[in-house]
């Protein structure tokens, strides 16, 4: 059915009681992905467990993707935003959700069949976040890579923040590969700064409760040229410009709610203390043709080593700094390609077979 946005069923709001709702509230958030969105939908409604409902956010698309979802008919729930961004579509999207815990399915990947009765097993002592590790597929639904990121069931939530604490962001998969409990998406609150939901979200989760990590692949990641994600236009400038303002505005949200809600904990330190502001802004100049500073390099360098110590990963970094002080436009233009979408060095030569289809 469609819910007009900004008018949700009164047992859906934040404030005040709620009338029972199921575990999980699944919103599949969609801009013109029309082309993957079935896929989507229809690894929902395998699911085998049944405690759940669906809501399908769709931000503006101009593809056919509403008259998709209106033929589907049943119970799921279409909330119809204008062009918010990703974020705020989700935000809205949530006002209608009546679960306890609010996965965010992207409209390009899909959920494995035993994904929420898996989950539905890890929620039972209430944390704040369950993870899970993500299969890279190409835009065919072919997995290319293996299982990613590279978690353990000893991933919790005291190492999350020590990793935030050290490098101003957990090891997570992305926007698929999450599962929140309520209570992180009403402490939030609005995301004016960025179109990314899963920023703050992963952000303040481990600080608002357990986090539990599955090991297991429980969904496909897809990986291709009409994503809205960074690689798929790596040399523009403005995105690397505002990864780094948006990395900005998720450290200052972050130290919000840990001032209103967890105000023994230390706070985080500001954006320009990370290493990775200072990459980002490496990256950016290279791009425009731009020299780096003096003062850029030393913080690079300073940071690179105070976060990551002498390891392969911060030889990795150190040859980029060289190459953006010194190399020629092109080669340094080269390697932003090759630095802004990784996939294509890592994909394996025998890629894991999609499970749980």
């Amino acid at each position: 059915m469609r819910m007009p946005v900004g008018s949700g069923p009164d047992d859906a709001s934040t404030d005040g009681p709620r009338k029972p709702g199921p575990t999980f509230s699944v919103i599949i958030n969609n801009y013109n992905y029309r082309t993957f969105l079935p896929e989507a939908v229809e690894s929902i409604l395998r699911q085998t467990y049944e405690d759940y409902e669906l809501i399908i956010v769709d931000d503006g698309s101009t593809d056919g993707s509403v008259a998709y979802i209106e033929s589907l008919g049943g119970d799921l729930i279409l909330v119809l935003t204008d062009r918010r961004g990703q974020a705020r579509a989700c935000l809205e999207a949530f006002r209608h959700a009546r679960g306890r815990y609010i996965y965010f399915l992207d409209a390009d990947d899909v959920a494995f069949e035993g994904l929420l009765s898996a989950a539905a097993l890890a929620v039972v002592d209430e944390p704040a976040k369950v993870q899970f590790r993500l299969v890279p597929t190409d835009a065919e639904g072919r997995p290319f890579a293996d299982p990613t990121p590279a978690i353990t069931a000893e991933h919790d939530a005291a190492k999350q923040r020590a990793e935030i604490y050290r490098t101003g962001m957990p090891l997570s998969p992305p926007t698929s590969g999450n599962i929140f409990h309520r209570r992180v998406l009403e402490a939030i609150g609005d995301i004016p700064y960025e179109t990314a939901i899963d920023g703050i979200t992963i952000l303040a989760a481990p600080f608002l409760g357990a986090v539990v990590s599955i090991p297991e692949s429980l969904g496909a990641y897809r990986v291709h040229g009409l994503g809205h994600s960074a690689h798929a236009n790596p040399l523009d400038a403005g995105r690397i410009g505002r990864d780094r303002e948006r990395f900005s505005g998720r450290i200052n949200h972050l130290n919000r709610v840990l001032e209103t809600l967890r105000p023994s904990a230390r706070p985080v330190r500001e954006a320009e203390g990370f290493f990775y502001h200072w990459d980002c802004v490496t990256l950016e100049a290279a791009v425009k043709g731009q020299v780096i500073g003096p003062r850029a390099i030393l913080a690079f360098v300073a940071r690179l080593l105070a976060e990551h110590g002498l390891t392969r990963f911060s030889l990795r970094k150190l040859a980029w700094l060289i190459i953006a002080v010194a190399a020629p436009g092109p080669v340094k233009l080269r390697y932003v390609r090759a630095r802004m979408n990784p996939w294509p060095r890592r994909r394996v030569q025998h890629p894991p077979a999609l499970e749980g289809r």
